[in-house]
């Protein structure tokens, strides 16, 4: 198998059938999807839709490295693509990977791109992790970003994957210690578009700074020393709660569209895994 597809997703009952949907329809297709979820609520009665490989993440780890590394474990695929619950892949995302892994590329990344209207953050997003990522790349400053990036299984494994210890920036982290294994390539066609959600919640610049912060971290010390999953899933959980009722609601209403056009439809997803 040429491609195992990652997706942690602690309680993305309300995002996950957009990238599933999105898998679905793809120009490649030797490919599985492992779905590695935790919280408490329907994502895994959901994935299973799609996949019969829906692990729930061990109680003894903790946030979406921890959880993208047990999924490679799991992989069958020669090479672990890596993507969110929130995350959109584009219709040849697969394709593309495929024809950036030349014989001796062990590690890539694409663009990712803002799935919003608001023109600030599609700007952003497309300045950040597009444009500085192949800028970088140029200078062999590999920054793949966790929502989009691939490496073969073996090479993964064997360096000990998504550093679990840091919690930040533990994508940009890997990529560094992985051009010490091989040569890595950014892929310009295999794009996404993920949520804008926590540009909405907690705003750019602290996500900026805590960015910046983190890279000062990355580089001094080795690892990133802000705690950004808990912080983000402390935001969501303050949403959930009622802390920002409105975002929610645009965002259940968002994804119910989506959910309610495929019932409409009468369409049921059938195949557990794409050959």
């Amino acid at each position: 198998m040429r491609f195992s597809v990652i997706i942690p997703a602690y309680n993305e009952a309300l995002w996950i059938r957009q990238p599933l949907d999105a898998l679905m329809k793809q120009t490649f297709d030797d490919f599985e999807i492992i779905v590695v979820y935790g919280g408490s609520d329907d994502t895994p009665d959901i994935a299973r839709e799609y996949t019969n490989k829906v692990y729930k993440e061990p109680p003894s780890t903790r946030g979406p490295a921890a959880a993208r590394n047990y999924g490679a474990k799991k992989a069958k695929g020669e090479i672990v693509i890596f993507t969110d619950a929130d995350t959109i892949p584009n219709k040849r995302w697969l394709e593309s990977y495929d024809g950036c892994f030349k014989p001796d590329v062990v590690g890539s990344g694409g663009p990712v791109y803002a799935d919003s209207k608001n023109v600030y953050y599609r700007f952003i997003y497309w300045l950040d992790q597009d444009f500085f990522y192949r800028v970088s790349s140029a200078f062999g400053f590999h920054q793949f970003s966790g929502n989009n990036c691939a490496y073969r299984k073996r090479e993964f494994l064997s360096i000990g994957g998504f550093n679990e210890k840091t919690s930040m920036l533990e994508d940009v982290e890997l990529a560094m210690r992985m051009r010490k294994v091989g040569k890595e390539a950014f892929c310009p066609g295999a794009w996404v578009k993920t949520s804008a959600r926590r540009f909405e919640t907690e705003g750019y610049w602290h996500i900026f700074f805590k960015n910046l912060k983190g890279y000062w971290g990355l580089w001094t010390k080795g690892r990133a020393e802000v705690d950004y999953f808990t912080d983000w899933e402390r935001e969501m959980r303050g949403k959930l709660s009622g802390k920002s009722k409105d975002l929610g609601k645009r965002d259940k209403s968002r994804v119910s569209k989506v959910s309610r056009a495929r019932s409409n439809r009468g369409k049921k997803h059938t195949r557990l895994t794409k050959h």
